[in-house]
């Protein structure tokens, strides 16, 4: 976010977490740490009426929040001795984790019909605890299964292709052995060997990495990590689970907004500058979550890709791809 005084010249950053189906690309919500219904000064002085800055983070009033007077909420740029981020001049900022419990717990309410759900989640920190927390008793019984997933994406061209070239050198190798055998069944038959064996020299869950053998271009040198073995599925099953293992919808449509919304266009700046300031970006934050949630709907409902459908239709929750004008005229009525 710019800036809005020249007294302070920080930027503000609010963050999102969203979550797509790997298939259609349908978004199934979005949601970002910051809450423009409050006024955080107005929150900040009854904070201080009440004592709620003398009572442990956890047990307070306003705990979901950060204040001003709380410690700065992004300490990443301390070791470089630059300014941290400032929190939103308007509204106010959540806290991250906080953001991303509400965000599954949300997904619990919208999915109460799924007979089986397996999440395939960004390795980043939270998340894992966010999911558990919300379907722990689907967890329990077999509908809800999760992995965390992750891939190299800032390696160079070159370093992309090699790992490819790599992967596809070990299915030669394979294919050569097993003559018979689809490419999906020589990559399950590795992914089973190396998890087996990665199981029995690691026993916490999530140390349990195996390395994908069917990468592409936009991941590659990807890993899945099993988060909820309890034991009642077969190793052939789990490993075809780990093969479906993707970012794939949800860093489509990260992508889409960074292409079509010249609002949330990613700035350019230097590392070691903490300051940046781009013409096209935003001042007020709850524009960004208005604007998101218009095009969210535009994704799943106007847009249409390569097979004439959009994300919608493929999910089956409409017939045909709708105008901006159905939209705009919609009557649940």
């Amino acid at each position: 976010m710019n800036w809005g005084s020249a007294m302070d010249r920080r930027n503000a950053r609010i963050t999102g977490v969203a979550s797509a189906d790997n298939h259609s690309g349908y978004v199934f919500g979005m949601h970002f740490d910051h809450d423009p219904s409050l006024d955080i000064f107005e929150v900040d002085l009854h904070a201080r009426e009440i004592g709620d800055l003398d009572t442990y983070e956890p047990f307070r009033m306003y705990a979901r929040l950060w204040l001003p007077s709380d410690q700065e909420p992004d300490q990443i740029v301390i070791a470089k001795n630059l300014p941290s981020m400032a929190l939103p001049a308007t509204g106010a900022r959540v806290r991250r984790d906080y953001t991303m419990f509400a965000h599954f717990h949300f997904l619990k309410r919208l999915l109460p019909g799924a007979r089986r759900i397996v999440f395939y989640m960004d390795h980043e920190a939270g998340i894992r605890s966010a999911c558990v927390s919300a379907f722990h008793d689907d967890i329990k019984n077999g509908r809800v299964d999760a992995f965390l997933v992750k891939s190299a994406k800032d390696i160079t061209i070159d370093e992309k292709r090699l790992s490819l070239s790599r992967r596809e050198s070990q299915l030669a190798k394979l294919r050569r052995e097993t003559p018979d055998q689809s490419d999906w069944l020589l990559a399950r038959s590795m992914v089973e060997k190396e998890y087996e064996k990665v199981c029995k020299q690691e026993a916490i869950l999530t140390r349990r990495w195996v390395s994908h053998p069917l990468p592409n271009m936009a991941e590659p040198v990807k890993s899945v990590c099993y988060l909820t073995d309890s034991g009642c599925w077969s190793s052939q099953e789990i490993a075809n689970m780990m093969l479906w293992g993707s970012l794939h919808g949800v860093d489509r449509f990260f992508m889409k907004i960074r292409r079509r919304l010249s609002l949330l266009e990613r700035p350019i700046h230097s590392p070691s500058s903490a300051r940046t300031w781009l013409g096209g970006s935003p001042y007020n934050p709850e524009k960004v979550l208005q604007i998101v949630s218009v095009f969210r709907v535009a994704h799943n409902y106007i847009l249409t890709g390569k097979d004439k459908k959009t994300p919608a239709m493929r999910l089956g929750l409409a017939e045909k791809p709708y105008s901006i004008q159905d939209v705009l005229n919609f009557d649940e009525d």
